[in-house]
């Protein structure tokens, strides 16, 4: 069965580094899911572990060997990283990849802004982040040993559960549908999230 998360109910905690602070969705190990650990122990503890992440200043970004991470920018301003001394302007909703290795920091930052974040620990998970737009509902289906998380960005956020009576449910701002492995998700309404996507790296 499918975990409705709401934003608003998380706590923020320390980055790694303690130069910032981040709000943990989820992480997990293997196929299972966690409860969230609050602090960003560095990976010590989780295979995968999604979070939103604010920056208010341009500090670097914790570094956390061994780990592959996707950053999707959500504003309100556009955002500037500079990766390994190379710069990459991400607009809202735009994604980057880069290395928990890798000497990552913002540049520039006049507003504070937040992004959503995945990480994956190497030759442990896989994962991808995009973008997901729906006009008028959609079911959004995983293989088996596959997860999908939609962290909703705008629109409604409309839940549909099972059973003909059931009520529908809420999102709310960021909040997210952690689905299980291999279940679909029924969407309602219009509405854009950020889609990710968790497969075991053994996973061919």
């Amino acid at each position: 069965m499918a975990t409705l998360i709401r934003f608003a109910d998380l706590t923020p905690a320390p980055w790694a580094n303690g130069l910032g602070s981040t709000t943990e969705i989820a992480r997990g190990i293997g196929s299972g899911r966690l409860d969230s650990g609050g602090a960003d122990r560095g990976g010590a503890d989780w295979d995968w572990r999604i979070s939103v992440a604010t920056i208010e200043a341009a500090t670097p970004f914790s570094a956390l060997p061994g780990v592959d991470r996707v950053l999707m920018a959500l504003g309100p301003d556009p955002l500037t990283l500079m990766v390994e001394g190379k710069q990459h302007d991400l607009q809202p909703q735009e994604t980057l990849q880069f290395s928990g290795e890798d000497d990552v920091r913002p540049v520039g930052v006049d507003t504070p802004g937040r992004d959503v974040n995945l990480m994956t620990r190497r030759g442990a998970f896989h994962g991808s982040l995009h973008l997901t737009r729906i006009r008028n509902g959609l079911t959004v289906g995983s293989t088996p040993g596959t997860r999908v998380a939609l962290i909703l960005l705008e629109g409604a956020g409309v839940v549909a559960q099972e059973g003909e009576t059931a009520p529908t449910l809420q999102l709310g701002p960021l909040g997210t549908l952690l689905g299980d492995p291999g279940e679909p998700m029924t969407l309602l309404g219009a509405a854009t999230y950020a889609q990710v996507t968790l497969w075991p790296a053994n996973t061919v």
